[in-house]
């Protein structure tokens, strides 16, 4: 051990501040003078309790701890049902080290994915391994700087001005029965003109200074100009109460002359507008005379036409253009008259209300930017591309074209009237298996009439700018390679690359379109049904927020509306009736982060009172009819037949919930047998109780049986799992017979194993685990005992009389007292060199050494190793070892290993690792070792 001497503190420190998201209230930062007990938490480590970011005063060689943690999760406790935070957390130690910057070097740490972790063996090995190698120095730890402030979350008096905090206001400071509170900063009190500035020592005006509290020793309050992003006034002098006056009178006098101006501007443009509006209504009024003398004239000739805009409506042709022309009329005077007219594609939009004549440009140009430009698509078909099976698509939205060689519309027979297409964008290479549509396929789609309508008694028919029906598919085309150029990419896929996928459709007949229809409404009646329920109940304005004495729920029931289907019982919002008191209560959940807690006013709730209404009413029985089955058998996990008995008896899906514990219903039998025996009865013979994860229930049939022959539900649950899932297979189940003498006992069950040589311990082991009572999980070899057990956390072994070596850990049984575990006698009958052989034998992951070959070196008197060859990688070293073991009789045993160690990150928690490959000759270690490199 190195030799540490210390003196009294005179090294500066920084201890490190908190982590980003690390709760402030569980970190830990503290100056070790000694080691926690053994399984107890971190912070009843002996020493001196700090505040991360602290400034200390501490001795060289003097030991940080460091732990923070990080909040991952709710877990829920499986007897109480309560729920619980679950953290990760990390350790580390630091030394205090003059050589490095803030005076901290740190020594070792380690990443835990659960809290309970950082209080086990691993982290009591390193404290004891750093506190034995820099021993703790006399006296306390000095503390000369602040630290960082904890979130306070508690009302009390601020340790410096005695003012009121908050809860979630200002911080906490210190530990334990001692910490205070104090404002970030203090509140500032105002103060009176002409008090002088402790910093300028200049007079203020009062609106431009405050009176702070100054933070040195016991506190004290001090009148300061305030800062208004400004210089400091030491460097930038504030006005003195006189200069403030005459700036105001100056100030005053500027503004009446920029108001005086303003009214001058504000006549001006009244001036002008209503010039403006005269204008406009004269060349309005010329309008309306040149198309008056139109009507009453006629139009001889057109002397002029100029096109001035044109533009394209949509990617199949259509466009639409603005002339202007200059007409004579019958009494020999010439007009000018404006023309917004569409054309191209399957004809003039005029036919829909599009385009028109006008006198007035300003009228034609707003008639001409309604409608929205889109560019034409002029592209040459691509090629085919060969479908090929075994890729998925994504599909794009479902767009249709009329086939211009398709047969006049009609329904429900012939070939493809009209090409439907989408697009699954992504590289060439990923090539599509085939088209994404199938021959027979029925779905809606969007049929875009070009030349001939979608007739208005197809199924599912939906009128609009581009209609819907419901349509078959009859004959999938070759999926075509489309790469984008400057925007000329088929209208589902603008702007990218990718498979453009057509198929065939006709208009489905009533009887294929007739499943979809029906899902179609289905899904409609959910969405009005849930609107009604928005509207009534979670969205309703005639709702109160009583406070939290006035809220009543004893004669209430809970109401299903759907989300329970989602969440179980767990629902973020809940509904309530309470028909007696003729008002519905309405719950949401308020306890999220981010959620502001205070409003809360029935636990994690807030609780909105509404009157219930007939509407309500009858909107509550629509919702029980359509949700109360599926709602039962989601959050109580029974079948529909039990759910419906269930709730014609009167039993929620709550109480039922609670009263099943490891009990299956599926059907009325089953209800009637449950309701058969008390429930009382139930829960003591320890059926109706808190089921663990992954437990199976029994039919209620099955579990009367086993409670009568004193079975309990997770007893039950245990032989279910060793493959006894009928009550006669458990009951016909027997503990396996032990002997009496010496022996080696061998459990293995559920891929878990444990060794002894205590028949006692064993059988009372195996009583209490139905799972090691078949005929393979106990194996006995009497007349044997124990040389050496090597116990340990990680691959334990054990080496016997009979010469072989088990690796399994030692059985270790707890007493029923609350006292240590009881265990076999652990023998160590092997010398050190012999625990090295046989450890490398154990523990290697691979390995050619026969038993043949290990067995002589259980009596090894002497080892020594030599590193052969060494290769270092990132995270990784790979080392070539030569093991050398002295044996009686002036003989010798060679082992050759590969040994691996690293570190990488496993389930969010830092881990070290390493692997033992062992071999037994060196000419195969170095074949292995060249395959390594």
């Amino acid at each position: 051990m190195e030799s540490n001497e210390h003196t009294d503190p005179t090294r500066r420190v920084l201890v490190p501040r908190l982590r980003p998201e690390a709760d402030a209230h569980r970190a830990l930062r503290l100056v070790m003078a000694g080691l926690p007990e053994q399984g107890a938490h971190l912070s009843t480590t002996p020493g001196t309790r700090v505040e991360a970011g602290a400034e200390l005063l501490l001795a060289d060689g003097a030991l940080l701890l460091d732990a923070e943690y990080w909040l991952t999760g709710f877990g829920r406790n499986y007897d109480t049902g309560k729920s619980y935070p679950m953290h990760r957390v990390r350790v580390a130690v630091h030394v205090a080290d003059a050589g490095v910057d803030g005076g901290l070097r740190e020594l070792w740490h380690r990443d835990f994915a659960q809290a309970k972790s950082a209080s086990g063996s691993a982290v009591a090995k390193q404290l004891a391994k750093w506190l034995a190698k820099y021993p703790a120095p006399a006296g306390d730890a000095q503390i000369i700087g602040p630290g960082q402030s904890r979130p306070n979350f508690k009302r009390g008096a601020c340790r410096w001005c005695g003012g009121e905090v908050r809860e979630k206001d200002g911080a906490l400071v210190g530990w334990g029965p001692g910490a205070e509170l104090e404002h970030t900063p203090c509140p500032p009190r105002p103060v009176e003109t002409g008090e002088v500035c402790e910093d300028c020592e200049r007079p203020v005006v009062a609106h431009q200074a405050h009176r702070v509290m100054v933070r040195e020793g016991e506190g004290r309050w001090a009148v300061r100009h305030r800062g208004m992003g400004m210089a400091p006034c030491s460097e930038s002098p504030r006005p003195t109460p006189q200069e403030w006056e005459a700036a105001q009178q100056r100030e005053q006098a500027q503004a009446e002359k920029r108001r005086a101006a303003e009214q001058q501007r504000a006549k001006q443009r009244a001036k002008k507008a209503a010039a403006k509006a005269a204008k406009e209504a004269a060349v309005r009024e010329f309008a309306a005379e040149s198309e008056r003398r139109v009507a009453v004239h006629g139009v001889v000739a057109v002397v002029a036409t100029e096109q001035l805009y044109d533009k394209g409506l949509r990617p199949c042709g259509e466009r639409m253009r603005l002339t202007e022309e200059r007409l004579r009329l019958g009494d020999g005077s010439e007009v000018t008259r404006y023309q917004v007219t569409a054309y191209g594609g399957a004809g003039t939009v005029s036919q829909s209300g599009a385009g028109g004549t006008y006198y007035l440009l300003a009228d034609a140009r707003a008639e001409y930017k309604e409608y929205e430009w889109s560019p034409e698509i002029s592209r040459p078909a691509p090629a085919p591309v060969p479908a090929r099976t075994g890729d998925d698509a994504v599909l794009g939205a479902l767009m249709a074209r009329r086939s211009p060689d398709a047969p006049a519309a009609g329904g429900g027979s012939g070939e493809g009237q009209w090409t439907v297409d989408c697009g699954v964008p992504g590289p060439r290479r990923a090539r599509p298996g085939g088209s994404v549509y199938e021959v027979g396929q029925v779905m809606r789609a969007e049929l875009r009439e070009w030349q001939h309508p979608v007739p208005a008694d197809a199924p599912g028919y939906r009128g609009g700018a581009i209609p819907s029906a419901i349509v078959t598919v009859t004959s999938p085309l070759a999926p075509q390679w489309c790469e984008d150029e400057d925007g000329n990419q088929p209208s589902c896929l603008i702007g990218e690359d990718g498979w453009w996928h057509r198929a065939r459709v006709r208009i489905a007949t009533r009887e294929e379109a007739a499943p979809l229809l029906a899902e179609e409404a289905e899904k409609r009646r959910v969405r009005e049904l849930r609107a009604a329920t928005d509207a009534l109940f979670l969205r309703a304005a005639d709702g109160e927020v009583p406070a939290e004495g006035d809220i009543d729920l004893s004669g209430a029931v809970r109401v299903p509306y759907g989300e329970e289907l989602h969440h179980g019982a767990d629902a973020p919002h809940q509904i309530h009736v309470d028909e007696g008191a003729g008002v519905v209560w309405v719950l949401r959940y308020n306890g999220r982060d981010g959620d502001t807690w205070a409003w809360s006013n029935h636990g994690p709730y807030i609780a909105r009172r509404l009157p219930l209404t007939g509407e309500r009413s009858q909107l509550i029985a629509r919702l029980r009819a359509e949700y109360a089955v599926p709602t039962m058998m989601r959050v109580a996990g029974i079948g529909r037949d039990a759910a419906r008995v269930l709730l014609e008896r009167g039993i929620d899906a709550d109480t039922a919930q609670d009263s099943l514990g490891y009990l299956r219903l599926e059907d009325e039998p089953d209800v009637l047998a449950w309701l058969a025996r008390p429930l009382d009865q139930w829960r003591s013979e320890g059926w109706v109780t808190s089921v663990l994860n992954g437990d199976p229930r029994w039919p209620v049939a099955q579990a009367a049986t086993l409670a009568d022959a004193g079975v309990t539900g997770r007893r039950a649950a245990a032989h279910h799992r060793a493959g006894r899932t009928t009550a006669d297979q458990v009951l016909a189940a027997a503990v396996p017979q032990l002997p009496t003498g010496p022996a080696r006992i061998l459990l293995r069950a559920s891929g878990t194993g444990y060794v002894t040589s205590s028949p006692e311990l064993a059988a009372a082991y195996i009583a209490a685990r139905p799972q090691y009572w078949g005929p393979d999980a106990v194996t006995v070899v009497e007349g044997i005992h124990p040389v050496h057990v090597h116990d340990r956390l990680d691959k334990p072994w054990s080496y016997w009389s009979d010469g072989s070596l088990v690796t399994a850990p030692w059985l270790r049984v707890r007493s029923t007292d609350g006292s240590r575990p009881r265990t076999a006698p652990m023998p160590s009958g092997l010398s050190e060199a012999a625990v090295t052989a046989l450890d490398l034998v154990a523990t290697s992951a691979r390995h050619g050494v026969d038993r043949p070959l290990w067995q002589p070196l259980a009596q090894a008197t002497a080892h020594t190793q030599r590193e052969l060859e060494r290769i270092e990688k990132r995270h990784e070293t790979i080392v070539l070892l030569h093991h050398r073991f002295a044996l009686p009789d002036d003989r010798v045993g060679e082992l050759w290993q590969i040994l691996r160690e690293g570190a990488a990150m496993a389930g969010g928690e830092g881990e070290e690792w390493e692997r033992s490959d062992l071999y037994p000759s060196a000419p195969t270690a170095r074949a292995a070792w060249t395959t390594t490199r």
